[in-house]
Protein backbone atom coordinates (compact mmCIF):
# COMPACT_ATOMS: atom_id res chain seq x y z
CA UNK A 1 0.00 0.00 0.00
CA UNK A 2 1.52 3.47 -1.10
CA UNK A 3 1.97 5.61 1.92
CA UNK A 4 1.25 9.07 1.67
CA UNK A 5 3.27 12.04 4.32
CA UNK A 6 -0.52 14.09 5.99
CA UNK A 7 -0.15 16.82 8.67
CA UNK A 8 -2.27 18.52 11.17
CA UNK A 9 -1.16 21.97 10.87
CA UNK A 10 -3.64 24.53 9.41
CA UNK A 11 -2.11 25.63 5.89
CA UNK A 12 0.80 23.56 5.56
CA UNK A 13 -1.49 20.40 6.53
CA UNK A 14 -4.05 21.91 3.56
CA UNK A 15 -1.16 21.35 1.23
CA UNK A 16 0.43 18.43 2.19
CA UNK A 17 -3.47 16.40 3.00
CA UNK A 18 -4.02 17.72 -0.65
CA UNK A 19 -0.94 16.20 -2.16
CA UNK A 20 -1.74 13.30 -0.96
CA UNK A 21 -5.24 13.01 -1.91
CA UNK A 22 -4.09 14.11 -5.68
CA UNK A 23 -1.77 11.37 -5.84
CA UNK A 24 -4.70 8.69 -4.74
CA UNK A 25 -6.59 10.46 -7.41
CA UNK A 26 -4.34 10.83 -10.30
CA UNK A 27 -3.12 6.52 -9.42
CA UNK A 28 -6.74 5.74 -9.60
CA UNK A 29 -9.81 8.03 -10.49
CA UNK A 30 -12.97 8.14 -10.06
CA UNK A 31 -12.70 7.00 -6.12
CA UNK A 32 -15.41 7.81 -3.80
CA UNK A 33 -14.37 10.29 -0.22
CA UNK A 34 -14.66 6.75 1.81
CA UNK A 35 -12.19 5.00 -0.31
CA UNK A 36 -9.47 8.27 -0.37
CA UNK A 37 -9.53 8.31 3.21
CA UNK A 38 -8.76 4.78 3.44
CA UNK A 39 -6.21 5.02 1.08
CA UNK A 40 -4.71 8.31 2.49
CA UNK A 41 -5.41 7.90 5.90
CA UNK A 42 -7.07 11.04 6.59
CA UNK A 43 -10.76 11.78 8.22
CA UNK A 44 -13.92 12.23 5.81
CA UNK A 45 -13.37 15.71 6.82
CA UNK A 46 -9.96 16.17 5.90
CA UNK A 47 -10.37 14.68 2.51
CA UNK A 48 -13.26 16.86 2.41
CA UNK A 49 -11.36 20.33 2.42
CA UNK A 50 -8.46 18.66 0.28
CA UNK A 51 -11.10 18.18 -2.33
CA UNK A 52 -12.85 21.82 -2.06
CA UNK A 53 -9.17 23.28 -2.45
CA UNK A 54 -8.53 21.11 -5.67
CA UNK A 55 -11.84 22.16 -7.10
CA UNK A 56 -10.53 25.63 -6.76
CA UNK A 57 -7.47 25.01 -8.08
CA UNK A 58 -9.18 23.19 -11.39
CA UNK A 59 -7.48 19.68 -10.35
CA UNK A 60 -10.30 17.82 -9.37
CA UNK A 61 -14.33 17.44 -9.50
CA UNK A 62 -16.88 15.82 -8.02
CA UNK A 63 -18.64 12.89 -10.93
CA UNK A 64 -22.35 12.67 -10.22
CA UNK A 65 -23.70 9.40 -9.08
CA UNK A 66 -23.96 6.53 -11.99
CA UNK A 67 -28.22 6.59 -11.99
CA UNK A 68 -27.74 2.81 -13.69
CA UNK A 69 -25.96 1.94 -10.14
CA UNK A 70 -27.61 -0.80 -8.27
CA UNK A 71 -26.76 -0.65 -5.00
CA UNK A 72 -29.31 0.36 -1.96
CA UNK A 73 -29.37 3.60 -0.76
CA UNK A 74 -28.05 7.53 -1.86
CA UNK A 75 -25.13 6.54 -4.72
CA UNK A 76 -22.20 8.07 -3.47
CA UNK A 77 -20.44 10.92 -5.53
CA UNK A 78 -17.19 9.95 -6.93
CA UNK A 79 -14.21 12.58 -7.39
CA UNK A 80 -11.78 12.29 -10.78
CA UNK A 81 -8.48 14.05 -11.24
CA UNK A 82 -8.93 16.74 -13.58
CA UNK A 83 -6.27 15.68 -16.62
CA UNK A 84 -7.48 18.46 -18.67
CA UNK A 85 -6.58 20.82 -15.79
CA UNK A 86 -3.38 21.97 -18.01
CA UNK A 87 -0.90 20.62 -20.42
CA UNK A 88 2.87 19.69 -21.71
CA UNK A 89 5.08 20.02 -24.15
CA UNK A 90 7.54 17.71 -25.13
CA UNK A 91 10.17 18.69 -28.52
CA UNK A 92 12.31 16.12 -29.57
CA UNK A 93 14.83 17.44 -32.26
CA UNK A 94 17.04 15.38 -34.48
CA UNK A 95 19.06 16.68 -37.57
CA UNK A 96 16.17 16.28 -40.30
CA UNK A 97 13.19 16.33 -38.02
CA UNK A 98 11.23 18.31 -35.26
CA UNK A 99 8.66 16.40 -33.39
CA UNK A 100 6.58 18.47 -31.34
CA UNK A 101 4.06 16.16 -28.57
CA UNK A 102 1.09 17.83 -26.15
CA UNK A 103 0.19 15.61 -23.44
CA UNK A 104 -2.53 16.52 -20.01
CA UNK A 105 -2.00 16.05 -16.44
CA UNK A 106 -2.51 12.38 -16.76
CA UNK A 107 0.20 11.95 -19.41
CA UNK A 108 -2.37 11.19 -22.17
CA UNK A 109 -0.97 12.41 -25.53
CA UNK A 110 -3.36 15.03 -27.26
CA UNK A 111 -1.33 16.11 -30.45
CA UNK A 112 1.97 14.69 -32.02
CA UNK A 113 3.21 16.09 -34.99
CA UNK A 114 6.69 16.25 -37.39
CA UNK A 115 8.15 18.62 -39.01
CA UNK A 116 10.64 18.40 -41.29
CA UNK A 117 13.69 20.17 -41.17
CA UNK A 118 15.22 20.62 -44.52
CA UNK A 119 17.45 23.51 -43.20
CA UNK A 120 18.99 23.42 -39.86
CA UNK A 121 19.14 27.14 -39.09
CA UNK A 122 14.94 26.45 -39.59
CA UNK A 123 15.02 24.53 -36.23
CA UNK A 124 13.96 27.26 -33.76
CA UNK A 125 10.95 28.49 -36.33
CA UNK A 126 9.89 24.68 -36.63
CA UNK A 127 10.02 24.41 -33.09
CA UNK A 128 7.42 27.44 -32.68
CA UNK A 129 5.51 26.59 -35.26
CA UNK A 130 4.99 23.02 -34.30
CA UNK A 131 3.42 24.44 -30.69
CA UNK A 132 1.88 27.14 -32.08
CA UNK A 133 -0.24 24.94 -34.85
CA UNK A 134 -0.98 22.47 -31.86
CA UNK A 135 -2.36 24.26 -29.33
CA UNK A 136 -4.39 26.21 -32.13
CA UNK A 137 -5.53 22.57 -32.81
CA UNK A 138 -6.61 21.81 -28.90
CA UNK A 139 -7.96 25.19 -28.28
CA UNK A 140 -5.50 25.73 -25.26
CA UNK A 141 -3.93 29.21 -24.47
CA UNK A 142 -0.56 29.56 -23.71
CA UNK A 143 -1.16 30.03 -20.14
CA UNK A 144 -2.17 25.98 -19.77
CA UNK A 145 1.10 25.18 -21.03
CA UNK A 146 2.63 24.11 -17.55
CA UNK A 147 5.79 23.31 -18.81
CA UNK A 148 8.00 22.13 -21.56
CA UNK A 149 10.90 20.11 -22.17
CA UNK A 150 13.08 19.62 -25.48
CA UNK A 151 15.04 17.21 -26.44
CA UNK A 152 18.73 17.95 -28.60
CA UNK A 153 21.57 16.13 -29.73
CA UNK A 154 24.57 17.04 -27.80
CA UNK A 155 25.44 18.04 -24.10
CA UNK A 156 23.81 20.50 -22.47
CA UNK A 157 24.18 22.43 -19.71
CA UNK A 158 20.66 21.68 -18.03
CA UNK A 159 20.61 23.59 -15.25
CA UNK A 160 20.98 26.77 -18.10
CA UNK A 161 19.21 25.28 -20.75
CA UNK A 162 22.51 25.84 -23.02
CA UNK A 163 23.68 23.56 -25.71
CA UNK A 164 27.33 23.13 -25.03
CA UNK A 165 28.08 20.77 -27.64
CA UNK A 166 26.21 19.19 -30.77
CA UNK A 167 28.35 17.66 -33.49
CA UNK A 168 25.26 17.34 -35.82
CA UNK A 169 23.51 20.56 -34.68
CA UNK A 170 26.19 23.06 -34.41
CA UNK A 171 23.48 25.91 -34.91
CA UNK A 172 22.11 24.85 -31.48
CA UNK A 173 24.89 25.83 -29.49
CA UNK A 174 23.96 28.14 -27.14
CA UNK A 175 20.59 28.96 -25.17
CA UNK A 176 18.63 30.17 -27.58
CA UNK A 177 16.65 27.93 -28.24
CA UNK A 178 15.10 27.92 -24.43
CA UNK A 179 14.99 31.19 -24.75
CA UNK A 180 12.44 31.32 -27.84
CA UNK A 181 10.62 28.56 -26.60
CA UNK A 182 10.30 29.91 -22.81
CA UNK A 183 9.40 33.78 -24.44
CA UNK A 184 6.52 31.59 -26.46
CA UNK A 185 5.38 29.61 -23.61
CA UNK A 186 5.47 31.49 -20.88
CA UNK A 187 6.24 28.44 -18.53
CA UNK A 188 9.10 26.34 -16.91
CA UNK A 189 11.38 25.24 -20.05
CA UNK A 190 13.80 22.45 -19.94
CA UNK A 191 16.16 21.57 -22.51
CA UNK A 192 18.67 17.77 -22.46
CA UNK A 193 20.57 15.53 -23.98
CA UNK A 194 17.91 13.47 -26.15
CA UNK A 195 19.43 9.59 -25.32
CA UNK A 196 18.73 11.00 -21.53
CA UNK A 197 15.56 11.81 -22.00
CA UNK A 198 14.57 8.64 -24.44
CA UNK A 199 16.43 6.65 -21.28
CA UNK A 200 13.53 8.59 -19.35
CA UNK A 201 10.90 7.90 -21.95
CA UNK A 202 11.75 4.06 -22.03
CA UNK A 203 11.44 3.78 -18.11
CA UNK A 204 8.21 5.38 -18.76
CA UNK A 205 6.23 4.38 -21.90
CA UNK A 206 8.70 1.16 -22.97
CA UNK A 207 8.02 -2.77 -22.18
CA UNK A 208 6.80 -2.79 -18.64
CA UNK A 209 10.11 -4.12 -16.40
CA UNK A 210 11.03 -4.66 -12.47
CA UNK A 211 14.44 -3.18 -13.18
CA UNK A 212 15.13 0.05 -11.65
CA UNK A 213 18.71 -0.24 -13.28
CA UNK A 214 18.90 0.06 -16.96
CA UNK A 215 20.92 1.23 -19.66
CA UNK A 216 19.57 2.61 -23.63
CA UNK A 217 21.73 2.46 -26.09
CA UNK A 218 20.97 4.43 -29.48
CA UNK A 219 22.33 2.77 -32.06
CA UNK A 220 22.42 4.36 -35.63
CA UNK A 221 24.93 6.10 -37.20
CA UNK A 222 26.03 7.64 -33.98
CA UNK A 223 25.92 5.67 -30.59
CA UNK A 224 24.79 6.98 -27.26
CA UNK A 225 23.53 5.60 -24.30
CA UNK A 226 21.30 6.95 -21.35
CA UNK A 227 22.23 5.36 -17.70
CA UNK A 228 19.30 4.53 -15.66
CA UNK A 229 21.25 3.41 -11.90
CA UNK A 230 18.85 2.69 -8.89
CA UNK A 231 15.82 4.51 -10.38
CA UNK A 232 18.20 7.74 -11.26
CA UNK A 233 19.46 9.07 -14.29
CA UNK A 234 23.64 9.53 -14.22
CA UNK A 235 24.80 12.20 -16.04
CA UNK A 236 28.44 12.30 -14.70
CA UNK A 237 30.57 15.29 -13.94
CA UNK A 238 30.29 17.09 -17.15
CA UNK A 239 26.82 16.00 -18.11
CA UNK A 240 27.55 13.81 -21.22
CA UNK A 241 27.74 9.87 -19.75
CA UNK A 242 27.06 7.84 -21.93
CA UNK A 243 29.34 8.40 -24.61
CA UNK A 244 30.28 4.86 -25.49
CA UNK A 245 30.75 5.67 -29.12
CA UNK A 246 34.27 7.06 -27.76
CA UNK A 247 35.40 4.14 -26.20
CA UNK A 248 38.73 3.28 -27.26
CA UNK A 249 38.30 -0.84 -26.93
CA UNK A 250 41.29 -1.46 -29.71
CA UNK A 251 44.74 -2.66 -28.23
CA UNK A 252 47.54 0.29 -28.88
CA UNK A 253 44.78 2.48 -29.74
CA UNK A 254 45.83 6.54 -29.28
CA UNK A 255 44.17 9.51 -30.37
CA UNK A 256 45.23 11.61 -33.05
CA UNK A 257 44.47 14.81 -34.87
CA UNK A 258 43.04 13.00 -37.68
CA UNK A 259 40.37 11.33 -34.21
CA UNK A 260 39.91 15.06 -32.59
CA UNK A 261 38.73 16.15 -36.25
CA UNK A 262 36.20 13.60 -36.48
CA UNK A 263 32.53 13.90 -35.26
CA UNK A 264 32.27 9.90 -34.93
CA UNK A 265 34.06 8.58 -31.73
CA UNK A 266 36.56 5.44 -32.19
CA UNK A 267 33.70 2.76 -31.21
CA UNK A 268 30.58 3.96 -33.13
CA UNK A 269 33.56 4.03 -36.11
CA UNK A 270 33.85 0.07 -35.81
CA UNK A 271 30.30 -0.64 -34.59
CA UNK A 272 27.77 2.49 -36.42
CA UNK A 273 26.21 2.83 -39.92
CA UNK A 274 28.37 3.40 -42.06
CA UNK A 275 30.87 0.42 -40.94
CA UNK A 276 27.88 -1.23 -40.93
CA UNK A 277 26.94 -0.57 -44.69
CA UNK A 278 31.09 -0.56 -45.97
CA UNK A 279 31.14 -4.13 -44.41
CA UNK A 280 27.74 -5.50 -46.24
CA UNK A 281 29.11 -3.86 -49.48
CA UNK A 282 32.20 -5.92 -49.18
CA UNK A 283 30.23 -8.80 -47.93
CA UNK A 284 28.48 -8.16 -51.41
CA UNK A 285 31.22 -8.58 -53.62
CA UNK A 286 32.57 -11.25 -52.40
CA UNK A 287 29.29 -13.19 -52.13
CA UNK A 288 29.04 -12.04 -56.06
CA UNK A 289 25.31 -10.12 -54.85
CA UNK A 290 26.55 -7.42 -57.43
CA UNK A 291 23.13 -6.11 -58.12
CA UNK A 292 22.37 -4.96 -54.39
CA UNK A 293 25.70 -3.78 -54.49
CA UNK A 294 25.11 -1.87 -57.82
CA UNK A 295 21.70 -0.45 -55.40
CA UNK A 296 24.12 0.53 -51.79
CA UNK A 297 26.82 2.19 -54.25
CA UNK A 298 24.05 4.37 -56.16
CA UNK A 299 21.97 5.02 -53.15
CA UNK A 300 22.13 8.51 -51.23
CA UNK A 301 24.44 7.54 -48.45
CA UNK A 302 21.85 8.61 -45.60
CA UNK A 303 19.58 6.05 -47.30
CA UNK A 304 22.09 2.92 -47.04
CA UNK A 305 21.50 2.20 -43.43
CA UNK A 306 18.37 2.25 -43.98
CA UNK A 307 18.44 -0.54 -47.00
CA UNK A 308 20.98 -2.35 -45.04
CA UNK A 309 18.58 -2.74 -41.78
CA UNK A 310 15.91 -3.88 -44.64
CA UNK A 311 18.17 -6.85 -45.86
CA UNK A 312 18.78 -7.83 -43.25
CA UNK A 313 15.08 -8.76 -41.79
CA UNK A 314 14.73 -10.19 -45.33
CA UNK A 315 17.52 -12.39 -44.66
CA UNK A 316 19.83 -11.16 -47.55
CA UNK A 317 23.12 -13.15 -46.36
CA UNK A 318 25.51 -10.11 -47.23
CA UNK A 319 23.56 -8.36 -44.98
CA UNK A 320 23.61 -10.79 -41.83
CA UNK A 321 26.87 -11.41 -42.29
CA UNK A 322 27.62 -7.85 -41.59
CA UNK A 323 25.27 -6.76 -39.26
CA UNK A 324 26.40 -10.44 -37.14
CA UNK A 325 29.94 -8.74 -37.74
CA UNK A 326 29.33 -5.61 -36.38
CA UNK A 327 26.80 -7.07 -33.44
CA UNK A 328 30.30 -8.97 -32.27
CA UNK A 329 32.46 -6.01 -32.06
CA UNK A 330 29.03 -4.17 -30.30
CA UNK A 331 29.16 -7.13 -27.68
CA UNK A 332 32.31 -5.85 -26.64
CA UNK A 333 31.20 -2.29 -25.16
CA UNK A 334 28.11 -4.13 -23.60
CA UNK A 335 30.42 -5.79 -21.46
CA UNK A 336 32.53 -2.94 -20.80
CA UNK A 337 29.60 -0.64 -19.94
CA UNK A 338 28.34 -4.00 -17.51
CA UNK A 339 31.81 -4.17 -15.81
CA UNK A 340 31.70 -0.64 -14.77
CA UNK A 341 27.82 -0.12 -14.29
CA UNK A 342 26.41 -3.55 -13.76
CA UNK A 343 22.61 -2.56 -15.03
CA UNK A 344 20.59 -5.73 -15.09
CA UNK A 345 18.99 -4.64 -18.86
CA UNK A 346 20.54 -3.24 -21.59
CA UNK A 347 17.57 -2.27 -24.44
CA UNK A 348 19.02 -1.24 -28.14
CA UNK A 349 17.24 1.75 -29.08
CA UNK A 350 18.06 4.04 -32.76
CA UNK A 351 17.87 2.13 -36.70
CA UNK A 352 19.42 -1.30 -35.15
CA UNK A 353 16.95 -1.69 -33.10
CA UNK A 354 15.08 -2.72 -36.38
CA UNK A 355 17.29 -6.03 -37.20
CA UNK A 356 15.10 -7.75 -34.63
CA UNK A 357 15.41 -10.65 -33.37
CA UNK A 358 18.67 -12.20 -35.17
CA UNK A 359 20.60 -8.93 -33.78
CA UNK A 360 19.72 -10.43 -30.28
CA UNK A 361 20.41 -13.68 -30.98
CA UNK A 362 24.18 -12.89 -32.16
CA UNK A 363 24.54 -10.26 -28.95
CA UNK A 364 24.21 -12.82 -26.52
CA UNK A 365 25.75 -15.55 -28.19
CA UNK A 366 29.01 -13.21 -28.19
CA UNK A 367 28.75 -12.27 -24.17
CA UNK A 368 28.12 -15.95 -23.35
CA UNK A 369 31.85 -16.56 -22.62
CA UNK A 370 31.95 -13.58 -20.59
CA UNK A 371 33.18 -14.49 -17.01
CA UNK A 372 31.06 -11.65 -15.32
CA UNK A 373 26.98 -12.81 -15.23
CA UNK A 374 25.73 -10.07 -18.47
CA UNK A 375 22.33 -8.36 -18.43
CA UNK A 376 19.43 -9.30 -20.27
CA UNK A 377 19.12 -7.45 -23.94
CA UNK A 378 16.03 -6.33 -25.40
CA UNK A 379 15.13 -4.01 -28.31
CA UNK A 380 13.30 -0.99 -27.91
CA UNK A 381 9.44 -1.35 -28.26
CA UNK A 382 9.40 2.78 -28.31
CA UNK A 383 11.80 3.00 -31.36
CA UNK A 384 12.23 6.79 -32.05
CA UNK A 385 9.31 7.77 -29.71
CA UNK A 386 11.00 7.13 -26.75
CA UNK A 387 12.73 10.73 -27.32
CA UNK A 388 9.89 12.79 -27.23
CA UNK A 389 7.70 10.24 -24.54
CA UNK A 390 11.09 11.20 -22.33
CA UNK A 391 10.61 14.50 -23.11
CA UNK A 392 6.55 14.83 -21.95
CA UNK A 393 8.02 12.57 -19.00
CA UNK A 394 9.85 15.28 -17.63
CA UNK A 395 7.42 18.26 -18.16
CA UNK A 396 5.33 16.17 -16.28
CA UNK A 397 7.98 16.32 -13.37
CA UNK A 398 8.25 19.81 -13.59
CA UNK A 399 4.49 19.99 -13.33
CA UNK A 400 4.81 18.01 -10.04
CA UNK A 401 7.59 19.81 -8.52
CA UNK A 402 6.23 23.46 -9.56
CA UNK A 403 2.43 23.01 -9.13
CA UNK A 404 1.28 19.70 -7.37
CA UNK A 405 3.47 19.64 -4.28
CA UNK A 406 2.52 20.46 -1.03
CA UNK A 407 4.46 24.35 -0.97
CA UNK A 408 2.26 25.22 -4.13
CA UNK A 409 -1.08 23.47 -3.16
CA UNK A 410 -0.79 25.03 0.26
CA UNK A 411 -0.94 28.61 -0.90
Amino acid sequence: MTTHTVAVDTQIMRGINAAAVLTVLRDASPLGVSTIAKRTGLSRQAVTRAIAGLEQLGLAEFRAPDPQATRAGRPAQSVVFRGDAAVVVGVAIAPDVVTVATADLAGELLDRRDLPLTEPSSVRDQVGAGIRAALDELSVPRERVWAASVAVPGIVDVATGTVVLSSSMAHLHGDGLRSAVAELLDCTVYVDNDVKLATEGEQWRGTPHETSSLVLVEWGERVGAGLMLNGTLYRGASNDSGDIGFLRLEPASRPNEADRADVLGPFERTVGGAALTQLAMDAAGRHGDHEWLATLASAPADTRLDLVIAAVRDGRAPAVEAMRTVAARFARGIAAVRALLDPELVIIGGPMARCGEELLVTLRAELEGETLNQPSIELSTLGGDAVVQGALHHALAIVEAERLAPSALSE
